[in-house]
């Protein structure tokens, strides 16, 4: 027998004021909350997260999944961790002139061991609904190629671009869980975009307004869990169009539709059975070589105005130095929840591009594949290694948030492939 339970828990800060991702406030905009979704198939438990803060670094998915498993015995692979990478949060990583806020972070852990317990206390039978909408109304690849052939990130001015470099993954995935009577239960949205919205402050981003609006539509007791995409290079804002409307509001409403139209239609029902793989990987820095041969003159690698304006670069090679000094590398994993033939959800710990999604999904017509980034941990960017040809841009310029080798993107996907496809 099939079963699930959920839960949702508010996580917005208590205390203020409160260091956010990048600035300071004394109050929240809108309150953030984090949503859990229990399943089992009587001989495997897993719990699947989502939490509306930009990232989770490693220490703290780590720090969460213990404590759950020893709380209620489902061991830690089994246990899924996605961000909703929504900027407008409290600091759950340091950045120059704005450090970690630790104190949210206790918080946090503890609200996600209560969210996961009482998930699971809500545990009863369930039946998996599938379905998929197309989205590209909301999304657009950020990267142009400028004439000189250098790529911009986010460009301020059509005049010097040649073309807009990749693509983008369309795709909403919809999973709806039920009772057996068609009572709805819970809602999972798996789409990839940025969620940059009052980055800053603390709001609920396009991912807040999606749940309002769903729980208006099928009630307030149906719980509803986002998942982010590989959106490593999409962005709500079209550079191409600047005067096309880019809220949150309007990026939320869509999705809202999108699910909508999807569960008014025939679903792919499933009768599923729970497979977990975990795949360890030791991910290899890049070489520091050309960040420090041009510390002072970044400029010329298009980045971000912003981040140049407040040395963010200077901070990162000191950070880099540092973490060279100490390793070649970092460990990591890859996660995969199956749910039975043709369905599946995997974890991937970066912000990983569209490129990838694409590829992935193209080799596997018949499946429904769902791919949360960043999940379990952060390792910053990672590319599609054919954008490091190019110079230039914000997610392959070599700095703290994008430091991992050119090749990392190509092995994940390798491993992505041998979970979904050989089991």
């Amino acid at each position: 027998m099939f079963t699930a339970g959920f839960a949702e828990s508010n996580i917005t800060p208590e205390e203020y004021p409160v260091t956010t991702y990048m600035g300071r406030v004394d109050s929240a905009l809108e309150p953030l909350y984090a949503q859990c979704a229990y399943f089992s198939d009587g001989a495997a438990e897993v719990l699947l997260f989502s939490v509306n803060v930009v990232m989770l670094e490693f220490p703290l998915v780590a720090e969460i999944r213990s404590a759950i498993s020893e709380r209620c015995g489902i061991p830690p692979e089994n246990i899924m961790l996605s961000a909703t990478h929504n900027h407008a949060c409290p600091a759950v990583i340091d950045r120059p002139h704005f450090p970690r806020e630790e104190g949210y972070l206790r918080f946090l852990c503890g609200r996600l061991v209560e969210c996961a317990l009482a998930a699971r206390q809500n545990e009863s039978e369930a039946v998996l609904g599938l379905g998929r909408a197309y989205e590209k109304r909301i999304n657009f690849n950020r990267r142009f190629i400028k004439r000189d052939g250098t790529v911009v990130s986010q460009p301020r001015s059509t005049a010097e671009l040649l073309c807009n470099e990749g693509v983008v993954d369309p795709e909403v995935g919809v999973c709806r869980i039920t009772d057996r009577s068609g009572r709805m239960r819970a809602i999972l949205v798996n789409f990839a975009c940025h969620a940059v919205h009052q980055m800053g402050q603390i709001a609920g981003g396009y991912p807040g307004v999606l749940r309002q609006l769903l729980r208006q539509q099928y009630g307030s007791d149906c719980t509803v869990l986002f998942l982010n995409g590989p959106c490593g290079n999409i962005i709500h804002r079209n550079f191409e169009d600047p005067a096309r409307t880019d809220s949150k509001e309007y990026s939320g409403q869509c999705l809202a539709e999108d699910v909508s139209a999807v569960l008014s239609a025939p679903m792919t029902v499933l009768e599923p059975r729970l497979t977990v793989r975990n795949t360890h990987m030791r991910g290899y820095y890049r070489p520091l070589d050309e960040l420090r041969r041009n510390s002072g003159k970044m400029e010329q690698f298009n980045v971000l105005p912003a981040v140049l304006k407040n040395g963010w670069y200077d901070w990162s090679l000191q950070e880099l130095e540092k973490m060279h000094a100490a390793a070649e590398g970092e460990d990591f994993s890859v996660q995969t929840f199956g749910f039975g033939t043709g369905f599946s959800l995997s974890a991937v710990p970066c912000e990983y591009f569209s490129q990838y999604a694409l590829r992935i999904k193209e080799k596997l017509p018949g499946q429904y594949v769902f791919l949360a980034a960043p999940a379990n941990g952060w390792l910053g960017y990672v590319p599609f290694s054919g954008c490091f040809a190019r110079r230039g841009g914000h997610e392959t310029t070599t700095a703290y948030w994008s430091k991992m080798a050119p090749d990392t993107g190509d092995r994940i996907e390798a491993v992505l492939l041998q979970h979904l496809c050989h089991g």
